[in-house]
């Protein structure tokens, strides 16, 4: 009976947010689960980082807890307890980088993919959260035309890599419809998505009690201070609605008519707009905007260089040093620096999940994530011994803080151990012929 009652009460409260763009971070800043005496939610991750790995830099020489981390992945130390590190598991596919791409999250061969692991678990949890899924990029739109996340078979989904863009889609989109005009405004930051929901806003505070008026009171300048930020796009710490952890960085936005190339994908701007999209990636996940989440650096075949600020300071573009030729030679060196960069991004965002409290365990806990790439080795054009790395506790479904060998298994058996992390049933997914049951060992 209580259990009803709390459920009751929760629908009650979601019903008095309506669609007001604070209902997103309010959602979790009053209806902590516990409150209504619920689990909370699983979230799912995927976060991409383009162009393979060197194995030898990559995988640990041991398994199981004592391992120790190579060159490349040496900056998730800071998360260890965290992760699994996965050796010895292969992509069953073929052919280049953009083959690769196609199969990673859909588990089907060929260059059109196939229903993407992300689209699917939207479909699937989309149950009061605004959005299913939330797909946000770094330079992911910029000279590709590989693609990772598909809708439908031959059908790309769209990742959106401009900032501006992506804020009001989290938080704009959540006031309800917005004429053309007004769409414009608010995301060249002009408008005030606080203003146009203000009449929600107002609702809401009758409706509530001392107490939870306070909370309101407190979350609402914190989001009126976010948004200042943004429409200012003013350097320094903002106080994010949720996690008091978004920050523009002084990056000038783009006019709204996003003429190409638009501020957001010049490659001196990729260290910035990758923590701009970092603060928000988190965003979505403590503030219950979406249960799921696809995170893309750059794309297969990537042209990044990373001498923009907060890079290695190196000018050659990534495909380029991806072939490395002497495992010990200048280039190989260079390569080995960038993905301990990105897996430094990977490490970053673990950390501030782990930092934001759910009942008794963190958001980190309550996530099931992936990172991976298109390939194996880029230098060699293989697809066995792949990087992997899984994150989170997945609500206590996976044991971590070690490296797994998977022996030989598909990578198919990877996505099925998404699923299965989030509570599905399902033991293929994908081309079933490339791999059923999900990856052994995860629990332990």
């Amino acid at each position: 009976m209580k259990t009803l009652q709390a459920e009751l009460d929760r629908r009650r409260l979601l019903r008095y947010l309506g669609n007001a763009a604070l209902a997103l971070p309010f959602t979790r800043v009053l209806m902590e689960e516990r409150l209504f005496g619920a689990t909370p939610a699983k979230r799912a991750v995927m976060f991409y980082f383009p162009d393979g790995i060197i194995k030898e830099r990559w995988h640990p020489t041991t398994t199981g807890k004592n391992f120790q981390f190579q060159p490349m992945t040496a900056p998730l130390e800071l998360v260890r307890d965290d992760v699994i590190l996965v050796k010895n598991v292969n992509y069953s596919t073929e052919g280049s980088h953009e083959g690769g791409a196609a199969y990673t999250l859909s588990g089907v061969r060929g260059f059109k993919g196939g229903i993407s692991l992300d689209t699917w678990l939207g479909e699937k949890f989309k149950s009061n959260v605004p959005l299913p899924v939330v797909r946000l990029g770094v330079g992911a739109n910029f000279q590709t035309g590989s693609h990772i996340s598909y809708f439908a078979p031959g059908s790309a989904s769209p990742i959106e890599d401009n900032p501006a863009k992506a804020f009001y889609n989290i938080f704009g989109g959540a006031a309800g419809p917005v004429d053309p005009v007004a769409k414009n405004k608010l995301i060249a930051a002009e408008m005030s998505i606080l203003d146009l929901c203000m009449n929600d806003i107002k609702g809401l505070q009758t409706k509530l009690g001392s107490i939870e008026k306070q909370k309101l009171d407190v979350h609402l300048e914190s989001l009126r201070e976010l948004e200042r930020r943004v429409q200012s796009a003013a350097s320094g710490p903002v106080a994010g609605a949720c996690t008091k952890q978004v920050d523009m960085r002084g990056l000038s936005f783009p006019q709204p008519d996003y003429n190409y190339p638009p501020a957001p994908h010049k490659n001196e701007h990729f260290g910035v707009i990758g923590d701009i999209m970092t603060d928000l990636a988190v965003q979505v996940l403590a503030c219950g905007v979406s249960n799921v989440l696809y995170f893309q650096w750059s794309h297969p075949v990537s042209p990044t260089s990373f001498n923009f600020p907060g890079g290695t300071g190196l000018a050659r573009g990534h495909h380029d040093i991806s072939h490395y030729g002497d495992l010990n030679g200048s280039m190989a060196l260079e390569f080995i620096k960038a993905q301990a960069w990105y897996m430094g991004r990977l490490a970053q965002f673990l950390s501030r999940l782990k930092a934001i409290k759910e009942g008794d365990q963190s958001l980190l806990h309550h996530t099931a994530a992936m990172a991976f790439t298109e390939i194996a080795d880029s230098n060699l054009h293989d697809f066995k011994n792949v990087g992997l790395v899984l994150a989170g506790q997945a609500g206590g479904a996976w044991s971590t803080g070690r490296c797994l060998d998977g022996q030989g298994a598909s990578h198919n058996q990877v996505l099925v151990a998404m699923l299965q992390a989030m509570g599905l049933p399902d033991t293929t997914f994908g081309d079933p012929m490339l791999g059923s049951g999900p990856l052994p060992g995860l629990a332990g």
